[in-house]
C-alpha cells in the first residue's frame, strides 16, 4: 500500500481561490494514479480533520476549498479525505526523537516544519501537495534536521510528468513484490485472459518465465508507437489474411526454449490469447487461429456484461 499524505509544509500566504485550483489539478491527478492502482492508493491521510486544517493565513480550511470543487471533484475530495491524524496511519519510530530533531522542509527560502512529512518519509509514503510556491514542484521533497542530515519524501502535485514518475515508481514496486503469472499481468497492465493463458505460462519453467517477462518489459520500453508496437523483430503482426476485426501479434523469445505469444492490443487494453511452443509452419496457422477465437471470445464476454 502507497500512502498518501497532505503536505502541510507550505507557505501561508497563498489565495482562498489560488487553493481551490491547486487542489482540484493535485486531486485530479491523484485520482489518475489511484484508478491505476486501486489496490496500492487508497485514501489522503490528514493531520486533523479537514475543517480544521488551515491553508492560508486568512483561515481558509482544507474543508472549506473542498466545497469550492466543482462536484464530481468534490466527490473525489469526499471518499478520499478520510483519515487522520498521520500518527495513526504513518506511525513514527521514535515521537521524542522527531520533535528533538526539529525537520524542516525549506520553500522560498524560509524553513517550514516538518514533523509529519518526516514520518511519511520513515513509512515510504507520498506526500499529497499544493504547488503555492515552484520549490514544491519536485519529485521528491528534501527534509533536513537541526544537525543538517538530509532525507527524502516522495511528493506528489499535480502535473503529467510528476504523475508518471509516481505511476513508475508504484508499478515497480508492485512487480518486484509479486512473482510467476502476477508479475506478468503487473508488467503488462489493463488486460483480459482466460484460464487457459494463464496455464499456458504456468507450465513453462521458471527460466522461460523470466525471459519472457524480460522481452514483454523490453517491448514496452522501446518507446514506440504503441506500448507493443509491431516491429517486424520481437513482435509481428501475424493477423491471419481473412480477419478483418482484429489483429493478432506475435511476441517471440528464442531461448531457453522458443516461445509465442500471442495478443491483440488495443487503445486500452490487451487481449492475451496463448502462450505457445515454436511450431512448425502449418501448426503455427492452428495456433495463431486458435488464439484469434480466444481473443473474440474474451471480447464477446466483456460486451455481453457491458
Amino acid at each position: 500500500m502507497f500512502q498518501f499524505c497532505f503536505n502541510d509544509c507550505i507557505p501561508k500566504n497563498e489565495t482562498d481561490d489560488g487553493l481551490v485550483s491547486h487542489l482540484s489539478s493535485t486531486l485530479s491527478h491523484y485520482n489518475s494514479i489511484k484508478k491505476q492502482f486501486p489496490s496500492y492508493v487508497d485514501g489522503i491521510v490528514t493531520d486533523r480533520i479537514p475543517s480544521e486544517l488551515f491553508l492560508n493565513d486568512s483561515h481558509f480550511t482544507l474543508g472549506s476549498c473542498i466545497k469550492q470543487l466543482s462536484r464530481e471533484t468534490q466527490k473525489i475530495a469526499f471518499s478520499n479525505f478520510l483519515k487522520y491524524p498521520v500518527e495513526k496511519f504513518m506511525p513514527p519510530e521514535d515521537i521524542d526523537s522527531l520533535i528533538e530533531k526539529e525537520y524542516t522542509i525549506t520553500i522560498n527560502e524560509k524553513p517550514i516544519d516538518a514533523l509529519n512529512a518526516k514520518m511519511v518519509s520513515e513509512n515510504e509514503g507520498v506526500l499529497f501537495t499544493l504547488p503555492v510556491h515552484p520549490d514544491l514542484k519536485k519529485d521528491a521533497l528534501l527534509i533536513v534536521d537541526k544537525e543538517k542530515q538530509t532525507y527524502k519524501v516522495l511528493n506528489q502535485f499535480g502535473e503529467d510528468k510528476n504523475t508518471a514518475f509516481l505511476s513508475g515508481i508504484i508499478k515497480a514496486d508492485i512487480i518486484k513484490k509479486v512473482g510467476g503469472f502476477e508479475k506478468l499481468i503487473a508488467i503488462v497492465g489493463e488486460c483480459s485472459y482466460d484460464n487457459r493463458f494463464k496455464l499456458n505460462f504456468e507450465n513453462i519453467t521458471s527460466e522461460t518465465q523470466d525471459k519472457l517477462l524480460k522481452e514483454i518489459s523490453r517491448a514496452i520500453d522501446r518507446k514506440a508507437d504503441t506500448r507493443f508496437h509491431p516491429d517486424g523483430e520481437l513482435i509481428k503482426n501475424v493477423t491471419p489474411p481473412k480477419e478483418k476485426e482484429i489483429n493478432v501479434f506475435e511476441l517471440r523469445i528464442h531461448s531457453p526454449v522458443a516461445i509465442r505469444m500471442y495478443f491483440y492490443e488495443t487503445s486500452n487494453k490487451i487481449y492475451l490469447g496463448s502462450i505457445e511452443r515454436k511450431p512448425k509452419d502449418k501448426v503455427q496457422d492452428t495456433h495463431i487461429h486458435n488464439a484469434v477465437s480466444i481473443i473474440k471470445e474474451l471480447i464477446g464476454m466483456e460486451s455481453q456484461q457491458a
